[in-house]
């Protein structure tokens, strides 16, 4: 795998698994994501399928035997799906929410995992948590107009390598390697190559300021 394809991944396993499997946070059970998982009969919603925690917290959501709700933009809908979400909808969509409830019905519904964590994001799910409950995980810190009375967690990647550590151990210990090799981990959202350099930088941080990226990762070489 060429560094440019391999840099898309680990803050964002680190991130996304800190928002799933923290216990703080969603707190979903462990053992660990797995090649050949059981069916749990939970599920989880995740707020940002096609973006980069986003895609790296559906896959490791599935292989951990979770259903995966999620929604995306109308144009990535499909790319998301492919990476093994049950059901991916239009945040856009005048019918989200009710869209997320019905696929989320029969399951035991654990909660949101926040990829975006912003005041946008969590009012998309605030009416999701209003019928079912469940407890959220957010990127950001101090996540903004988070729904009053739910309970989570906003978390820090490099914890997964100390304080978290058994996140780490289960994700990164027991599982990316293997599902990396049998392809059943994939590296996306595929990278954004800007050029070679730190004089790339720049141009580089004024695109991701443009908010012009849909479903990639900017990456600068070195």
């Amino acid at each position: 795998m060429a560094y440019t394809t391999a840099v898309v991944l680990p803050l964002a396993i680190s991130t996304a698994s800190e928002c799933l499997f923290n216990k703080k946070a969603l707190g979903l059970s462990m053992p660990s994501p797995s090649l050949t998982p059981p069916q749990t009969g939970k599920s989880v919603l995740i707020w940002g399928g096609s973006s980069s925690v986003g895609a790296a917290a559906v896959q490791p959501a599935v292989a951990a035997g979770i259903k995966v709700v999620t929604v995306a933009s109308k144009h990535n809908l499909e790319k998301v799906r492919a990476l093994g979400a049950h059901a991916v909808f239009d945040y856009n969509s005048s019918t989200v929410t009710g869209d997320i409830l019905e696929a989320l019905k029969g399951t035991a519904y654990t909660g949101v995992a926040d990829c975006i964590g912003s005041k946008e994001s969590a009012a998309g799910w605030a009416p999701v948590f209003n019928e079912l409950g469940g407890r959220y995980g957010s990127v950001m810190p101090d996540a903004p107009d988070i729904p009053q009375g739910a309970e989570g967690h906003c978390v820090f990647a490099s914890l997964v390598a100390s304080a978290d550590r058994y996140v780490g151990e289960g994700v990164w210990g027991n599982f990316v390697t293997p599902a990396l090799e049998r392809g059943s981990l994939k590296p996306k959202p595929d990278p954004i190559v800007m050029g070679k350099g730190l004089e790339t930088i720049q141009e580089a941080v004024d695109m991701l300021q443009q908010k012009s990226v849909s479903f990639g990762k900017i990456v600068v070489e070195l």
